[in-house]
């Protein structure tokens, strides 16, 4: 890219105390628990988080899948049933919520949406790292089910200024005034402090940036593996 790189502010926590240090070094050793095959990665509607994710499976390809949710939202202009997410009504997802079909469901600005046990099962036997992208009232909820569920994510928040978010929303021209405030609303809550709980923070002030910090921290606690040469993925991003 042409434009100058700042730096990126991150937050790491290794199942404890969080430390926000601009030169704050990633642990060198995965840390004794053993993660599973599932990232999270969570932060409020605008920041970019699937941008992220998508510039990182560009550059390592293969590796990662989306794991794709259940909502009762309408679908959005481009947006592909069973692409985007699985569009349902509430009807069947409280049939799904009753059998206990989803490792996490939440009702957000006015919508119901769910991850399901299948999808995660599916794309693990597929040796794919599962990505989740959800908000913060289902990382709460998979963290409280950990035992029940026997899975250990790894919790990603990705990050910007209020301000920036704001700008952003705006311009997508998507959201109703209505709607607009809503998710403004929630995204002050989204950008709370919440010390120890995830394992990573970055803020996504440049997406490349945010990437190779997010990969970089993946291959140190052994959820992705060097390439072949030994090098680190964060090298093909750019």
């Amino acid at each position: 890219m042409d434009q100058t790189n700042p730096t990126t502010s991150k937050t790491v926590s290794m199942g404890g105390t969080a430390c926000k240090n601009e030169s704050a070094v990633v642990p060198s050793t995965p840390p004794s628990e053993s993660f599973s095959k599932i990232l999270i990665v969570a932060g409020p509607s605008g920041v970019g988080k699937s941008t992220v994710i998508k510039k990182i499976m560009e550059c390592i390809p293969n590796t990662f899948a989306f794991s794709v949710s259940h909502t009762t939202r309408q679908p959005r202009p481009g947006e592909v049933d069973g692409i985007n997410y699985h569009f349902t009504t509430k009807e069947v997802m409280e049939q799904l919520i009753s059998e206990d079909k989803f490792i996490e469901q939440c009702d957000v600005h006015g919508n119901m949406y769910g991850t399901s046990k299948m999808e995660i099962e599916r794309l693990n036997s597929e040796n794919k790292i599962a990505v989740l992208d959800i908000d913060i009232q289902g990382c709460q909820k998979i963290k409280k089910r950990h035992d029940v569920l026997q899975m250990n994510p790894v919790y990603i928040r990705i990050k910007i200024a209020y301000e920036e978010l704001e700008k952003r929303l705006t311009g997508r021209g998507t959201e109703t005034p209505e709607s607009l405030k809503i998710r403004l609303d929630n995204a002050k809550a989204e950008l709370e402090p919440m010390p120890g709980f995830f394992n990573l923070e970055v803020e996504n002030q440049v997406v490349e940036d945010c990437a190779k910090e997010l990969v970089s921290f993946l291959e140190t606690v052994g959820v992705l593996g060097l390439q072949e040469d030994g090098s680190s993925h964060a090298t093909c991003i750019k």
